[in-house]
This record gives C-alpha cells, structure tokens and sequence, in this order.
C-alpha cells in the first residue's frame, strides 16, 4: 500500500507546521534572496557593457565574462578563494543557516517521527 495506509492523524500537526515553514521560506526565497541574485546579475551585465565599451582594461576583466558548463567546472574545481569576511558572507547567511542547519533537523524530525509510528 501506498505511504497513505501509514496516515497517522495524530501527527498531523507536525505536517501543518512543515508546511507552515516551508511556504515562509518560499516567501523569504521569493522576496529577498532571488531579488538579490537578480541584483547582482545586473551589476554584472552593466559592468561588462562598461568594459565591451572602454576596452581600457586590455582584457585583464576576462572573469566577468560567462563561461561554458565545461569552463565553469574547471574553474569551480581550481578556485580556492578562502575568505571568513563578513562583507563577503553577510547577505548569504540567512538562507544558508536555514538551509543547511533548519531544514535538515526538519528533515531529521520528519524521519524520526514516520520510523515512530511503524
């Protein structure tokens, strides 16, 4: 049977408050965080505009340019750029605490709760 034969009323409230979380993380992912990337996705652009039209740089600005998949692998796997700088992290903290910290004791709770009542 379907995960349906297991529907425990009792622990419905575990779901509603999953639910709860999950649409204000969706809210908060929706108002602020893509917003952000979107932000910064503009920079970029009008940064590399200003660069295609200067030209004054004699190419030293090459990594603002897009790479291919197999390009950004590459540099994905050789950069090391290790910084604890909070002007650097400081905009990406809140979705990253909820994200790897929240989510996976939530995650955690939703297991242990369905192992309880087989």
């Amino acid at each position: 049977m379907g995960s349906l034969a297991y529907y425990q009323p009792e622990s419905q409230h575990v779901g509603i408050v999953g639910m709860a979380m999950c649409m204000v993380f969706f809210v908060f992912m929706v108002t602020v965080d893509v917003p952000m990337y979107v932000k910064r996705w503009r920079a970029g652009q009008q940064y590399m505009m200003k660069m295609r039209m200067s030209k004054e740089d004699g190419g030293k600005n090459k990594h603002m340019m897009y790479m291919n998949s197999f390009e950004g692998s590459i540099d994905a796997m050789e950069r090391r750029v290790v910084t604890k700088s909070w002007n650097v992290w400081k905009e990406e903290t809140v979705w990253l605490t909820m994200y790897f910290s929240t989510a996976v004791w939530l995650s955690l709770l939703l297991v242990h709760k369905s192992v309880q009542h087989w």
